[in-house]
């Protein structure tokens, strides 16, 4: 399997401790990293490069401030879509996701925001899609989309069509969908798209802190197994600064590799 890791919290990571996991497992990886600026994501390729030679690529993931969106949608205010135009030609990852929730997270209040935005159409939608459209050009683009229904994803800018020169990557996480949900949503997908990739995770909480994760590591070998089955080639994992806060660190990369 290709794989690529999620970093969501870079700045939390032993990046040299990480150097010593990596260089004992001879595993060279690639990751993601958030940055809201150009200027931040050059600054963290450089200081990487030096403390963690075992990481092959360092790509940027495009952030916004939380009260902004964080993610990218069609919600966001056309100023911010415009934000992405610094990363041009680079390697990067656009998260369509709709804006965080504002209260504790839960699957049922999750479920009760979807429904609060139900019949809401994003105003810019449009021009999100041109402003990838236009990137699409010079960078390396991934898509990040929710397993949502299409007709949902596309009411809040929160879809892109298949168009070649743009990968796509599901957000498949187990641990907050039903898994028989999950897993038939990503089977009829790869039937659609071979080159799809597919998120697992959540190893650790993101950015709402409360999110559920995985209680062990022989359910995430257990999910991984089935994403195998199905025929994915191409892995995301959330996340590699979860990963590292986990006992043992050193047996979930282990694993990762080996598969």
């Amino acid at each position: 399997m290709n794989t690529i890791y999620w970093c969501e919290f870079p700045e939390t990571v032993n990046w040299k401790e990480l150097q010593k996991i990596l260089d004992k497992l001879n595993y060279n990886i690639k990751i993601y990293i958030p940055c809201k600026t150009i200027a931040q994501y050059i600054w963290w390729k450089k200081e990487l490069k030096k403390s963690t030679p075992n990481l092959r690529e360092v790509n940027v993931w495009p952030i916004l401030e939380k009260n902004e969106g964080y993610w990218f949608s069609g919600f966001t205010s056309k100023e911010n879509i415009n934000k992405l135009d610094q990363f041009n030609g680079t390697k990067m990852k656009i998260d369509l996701e709709m804006p965080p929730i504002n209260y504790d997270y839960s699957f049922y209040l999750m479920i009760k925001y979807i429904l609060r935005y139900l019949f809401k159409k994003a105003p810019n939608q449009k021009h999100l899609i041109k402003k990838i459209l236009k990137l699409k050009k010079e960078s390396n683009i991934l898509i990040n989309e929710f397993p949502l229904p299409k007709f949902l994803l596309k009411r809040w800018g929160c879809y892109f069509p298949k168009i070649n020169g743009i990968n796509k990557n599901i957000m498949s996480y187990p641990t907050i969908f039903p898994r028989f949900y999950i897993f038939n949503y990503i089977r009829k997908e790869f039937k659609k798209n071979k080159n799809i990739s597919v998120s697992l995770g959540l190893i650790g909480t993101g950015i709402l802190q409360k999110e559920p994760i995985y209680k062990n590591i022989n359910k995430f070998k257990k999910d991984l197994t089935t994403i195998k089955k199905i025929g994915i080639k191409n892995i995301a994992i959330y996340s590699l600064d979860s990963i590292l806060k986990r006992k043992n660190p050193e047996n979930w990369l282990k694993l990762i590799q080996g598969f």
